[in-house]
């Protein structure tokens, strides 16, 4: 088994650049450590293998232990075509059961990627469905490349359009609870509006 974590670089600038227009690039910044603690968190599982996949380049002493997570790089394409070489890598690694998640959904704890593992045992996929349209989680048993090709990515479209395919090809699947991004301002929750004094 084996968790799939895609994480962005934390530069100034660089991420969370919608929410930044409203609390500043350097809160915005601090939004995206906080996002990135939490992730690291929550995927210390000890029953899975975890490869963090970093966007530009791998970052070295930050949330993500070496001693737990396994450091790489994501492809240089587009983000579908990045998120189908991660699991081709996986799968050729000999996993049966792939989990990957980003690190944008706050509310995401453990029991959810245990969850999802658990439902790759009877199903060929598994969504965690995102309240924006798209999804915070996708686990897979094999590879289904159209799972990730002409998507509208960041878009409201993702989830349907990803379900749709499911079920065109009849693969079963099943779907987590629906949860919040943070892709916006108004989407910060308190405790960490607290946390960052925004």
């Amino acid at each position: 088994m084996l968790l799939i974590i895609f994480v962005k670089n934390s530069v100034l600038g660089k991420v969370k650049t919608r929410i930044a227009n409203e609390i500043g690039d350097e809160k915005a910044l601090e939004l995206y450590n906080c996002l990135k603690e939490h992730t690291a968190e929550i995927s210390s599982l000890d029953e899975v293998e975890k490869w963090v996949f970093y966007a530009d380049f791998i970052e070295q002493h930050d949330f993500f232990c070496e001693a737990v997570f396994v450091k790489k790089q994501q492809a240089d394409q587009e983000f579908g075509m990045r998120l189908q070489a991660a699991f081709d890598e996986g799968f050729a690694a000999g996993h049966d059961k792939i989990v990957l998640i980003c690190s944008d959904c706050y509310e995401l704890n453990s029991a959810h990627i245990r969850e999802a593992f658990r439902m790759l045992d009877h199903k060929e996929a598994v969504l965690g469905p995102a309240f924006d349209g798209g999804y915070y989680l996708i686990g897979l048993r094999k590879m289904y490349s159209v799972l990730f090709d002409e998507k509208s990515w960041s878009t409201n479209s993702v989830l349907s359009d990803t379900i749709e395919d499911l079920n065109s090809l009849e693969i079963s699947y099943d779907l987590l609870e629906p949860l919040s991004d943070i892709d916006l301002a108004a989407d910060i929750p308190n405790d960490l509006r607290t946390k960052l004094n925004i």
